[in-house]
């Protein structure tokens, strides 16, 4: 149970951490490309500087669910989600 709060809480965007001051960060001057690596990127340094920064700056960049697919409500059932559960 603790398990799937804290899932749930990360997939809302609940990271309560500080961001480190060259964490990437979505801006409308990013194209494409630039936003994938960027994403990408953070998840290959997933611990640095911190457990777990290197998701949350990936999740800068996703947009929000909504609440039938947090809870997995909606018609569709994405494989990614599974993997996030």
């Amino acid at each position: 149970v603790l398990l799937n709060q804290s899932i749930d809480s990360f997939l809302r965007g609940e990271y309560d951490r500080p961001f480190s001051d060259d964490a990437a960060a979505p801006h409308p001057g990013l194209g494409p490309s630039d936003v994938v690596d960027a994403a990408l990127r953070s998840l290959r340094a997933l611990d640095d500087p911190e457990p777990c920064h290197g998701a949350a700056v990936m999740m800068r960049f996703t947009a929000p669910l909504s609440r039938g697919e947090r809870w997995g409500g909606g018609s569709t059932s994405s494989p990614w989600k599974g993997v996030l559960r």
